[in-house]
């Protein structure tokens, strides 16, 4: 009996995805764009359920380590301690999987936007207020949540939010307006520190509007993050 190509770990990853993208109807293509997308019996897909919350630990699901938020772990200016707590976080990720597979390997963090403004309401989820010190940080505890086997991830980190996210009130509507040097300057470099080094396997698109267009139509910018990854990167 033929194996489908979707099933050969042989494969990469692309063919594996576009082979199986083949087989979908329209219909169970729409229901996977939602987080918690339904099994695919006729295919043998389970149920699944993407992003687990992981800044500084996945206690939220139980018995677990607690680290210091981000901002704290920050504080240490060590990102070899970074990694290895991201370690420790992913191996805990890992354990909660096995014992519930609804728990997801892709996890949500780190945040990676910049700590402009003190009265954000989220200061404590990111690491500084310099954006190539927060991508130092972030890439070493990425590094940490991704593993150090060549093709199998621990865990697939998601940076968040992409891009310029700095308010909680009305932060579905609200437009921020950047100039090209504060975009390329103070927005962009964060993410790419992770991005370029291979350890972030996908970027969750922020709430806001960036100069008047929602974060989630930004092609360009998307198109621009893409082209720093050695691998592909997903939306989430």
């Amino acid at each position: 009996m033929d194996v489908p190509a979707f099933r050969d770990p042989r494969l990469p990853a692309h063919e594996r995805a576009r082979d199986l993208l083949t087989r979908l109807t329209a219909d169970e293509r729409v229901a996977m764009l939602h987080q918690h997308a339904p099994a695919v019996d006729r295919l043998g897909l389970a149920p699944f359920h993407t992003g687990c919350e992981a800044l500084h630990g996945v206690a939220w699901l139980g018995r677990a380590t607690v680290f210091p938020q981000p901002v704290g772990l920050a504080a240490t200016w060590d990102a070899d301690l970074l990694r290895r707590v991201g370690d420790a976080v992913a191996s805990e990720v890992r354990a909660k999987h096995r014992d519930d597979p609804s728990v997801s390997l892709n996890v949500w963090a780190p945040v990676v936007n910049t700590l402009r403004h003190p009265g954000w309401g989220r200061n404590e989820e990111g690491f500084s207020e310099d954006p190539h010190l927060t991508a130092h940080l972030a890439t070493a505890y990425a590094a940490g949540l991704r593993g150090e086997h060549e093709r199998v991830w621990k865990t697939v980190p998601t940076l968040k939010h992409f891009l310029a996210y700095n308010n909680e009130t009305d932060r579905s509507s609200t437009s921020s307006n950047l100039t090209p040097r504060t975009l390329h300057e103070e927005e962009l470099p964060s993410f790419r520190g992770p991005v370029e080094a291979g350890v972030a396997g996908a970027v969750m698109p922020s709430y806001n509007q960036v100069n008047g267009v929602p974060a989630h139509l930004q092609a360009e910018l998307f198109d621009e993050l893409r082209s720093w990854a050695p691998g592909s990167v997903a939306l989430v």
